[in-house]
């Protein structure tokens, strides 16, 4: 996938192909680019590059526009357009309902509520609940699945879904399954991290997991230890030790800014991390 200091005019994204550079605005870059419709438009370089923006909006028109009508989706019918994009469906229980068409056509949603309700049943109960619903655990566990979920548009897309990183399904299909294996978190100031960056959020012990070789690759993490599991972190290697540029910063009590500058100069790890500051005065 491109990245923004990769992007050069002439690049396509969907139906928008980069035309330059404009400015950059809140802590966005902001490009011009030109739609297959026509239309120039400005905005987030970032948004485009991840697929999040296909088009100038002529697409969301043009998908508005489409009649459904009389097409299945699962189990339910398109009947009509009520308003905007929200659509009447019958479901093949026999009730019709009012559903946005997106939620539809994604497959988000296959029924009027009938399979839902069936699968709970067969689960061993219609109402059964973990009774955690808006814990920090239960935040954890329903981010973690939007961040790996390909139906939904997000600004992070392209550091999950889009790299190919899942949930496996033990936990996709269950909290009491996640939160087993995890347990509650310690400390407010934690959230949920994968040791192994490269790897999905797995339990270890699912059938899936089993089957692929997966371990558990998650853990509580602080905020300094999830800055140091980042894809574009450098580790250094140092009297046996193998750390990140921050964590050496930390060690040797010189700026991580110092240390990345006297390696961009040609310095050796080892005069880096030991050569003291000299201060001028």
């Amino acid at each position: 996938m491109a990245s923004i200091k990769d992007l050069k005019s002439g690049d396509r994204f969907g139906r928008l192909t980069a035309i330059r550079y404009v400015e950059h605005r809140k802590h966005q870059c902001y490009w011009e680019f030109e739609c297959d419709c026509g239309i120039r438009k400005t905005m987030p370089a970032t948004k485009v590059i991840a697929g999040t923006t296909k088009s100038c909006g002529c697409f969301r028109k043009e998908f508005r526009a489409v009649d459904i009508s009389g097409q299945v989706f699962g189990k339910l019918t398109a009947l009509e357009l009520v308003e905007g994009c929200t659509w009447l469906f019958k479901c093949g229980c026999g009730t019709t309902k009012k559903i946005k068409k997106q939620s539809v056509v994604s497959g988000r949603t296959v029924s009027c509520g009938c399979h839902k309700n069936a699968v709970l049943a067969r689960q061993g109960g219609h109402n059964k609940t973990h009774g955690m619903s808006g814990t920090k655990e239960h935040k954890a566990w329903k981010g973690m699945k939007d961040r790996c979920n390909p139906r939904l548009q997000r600004n992070d897309s392209h550091l999950y879904s889009a790299r190919g990183i899942k949930v496996c399904s033990g936990w996709h299909n269950s909290f009491e399954c996640f939160f087993k294996s995890m347990g509650s978190c310690p400390a407010s100031s934690l959230s949920i991290d994968r040791i192994d960056n490269s790897k999905n959020y797995s339990c270890g012990n699912c059938p899936e997991c089993i089957e692929n070789g997966w371990d558990l690759n998650c853990r509580w993490a602080n905020d300094i230890q999830q800055a140091n599991n980042k894809r574009n972190n450098r580790l250094l290697s140092f009297n046996g030790q193998t750390l990140s540029v921050a964590q050496w910063a930390k060690v040797t009590n010189i700026n991580q800014g110092t240390i990345l500058s006297r390696l961009k100069i040609g310095w050796s790890v080892e005069k880096t991390l030991t050569e003291p500051i000299h201060f001028r005065g």
